[in-house]
């Protein structure tokens, strides 16, 4: 299978433009619900297994000191949000246990469900559906992490050069 490979930030750039433009849906839909009670404990539960092995992670990036390479670090900042991500999301769920049904209203014209604010439930569950402000920038470090680590491995000469990496 031929690989696709950009030259530029500016062919990445049209590249997704392209993709985007494709893809783009008449509506998008992107609350997703989980089956009283079995889906959400079994959602939640993954949630905890999630930070748990990201929290080790990030204890054996420290106790073998690799942090102190650069590549490292980004890794240990994207793993450190990821986990932070991870606990913002869970309480984001139980934020929606809590808020009452009548706070989500179809307003007049519109064909995507709003929230109304009316107490600390709605205003917890519209902060936690933010996850997205903490997510983002866990990828980019460890993006960064692992393209460093790559980068190292190709100056070093231990990258494999045939085939994908």
């Amino acid at each position: 299978m031929p690989q696709i490979v950009f030259r530029s930030p500016s062919s990445v750039a049209l590249g997704t433009l392209a993709a985007a433009l494709l893809a783009i849906p008449r509506s998008v839909h992107a609350l997703q619900t989980h089956g009283a009670p079995e889906g959400l404990f079994a959602h939640q539960g993954a949630h905890l297994f999630l930070i748990i092995s990201l929290v080790i992670f990030l204890v054996n990036i420290r106790r073998s000191s690799l942090d102190e390479q650069k590549s490292w670090r980004l890794l240990f900042r994207g793993t450190l949000l990821l986990a932070l991500w991870n606990l913002w999301a869970f309480f984001g769920h139980q934020a929606e246990v809590y808020m009452p049904e009548s706070s989500v209203v179809l307003l007049p014209g519109r064909h995507i469900p709003s929230v109304l604010v009316a107490s600390w439930r709605e205003a917890a569950f519209y902060v936690f559906k933010m996850d997205h402000l903490i997510c983002l920038p866990a990828l980019l470090f460890f993006y960064g992490g692992l393209r460093r680590i790559r980068t190292a491995l190709t100056e070093n000469g231990t990258h494999r050069k045939e085939g994908r990496p």
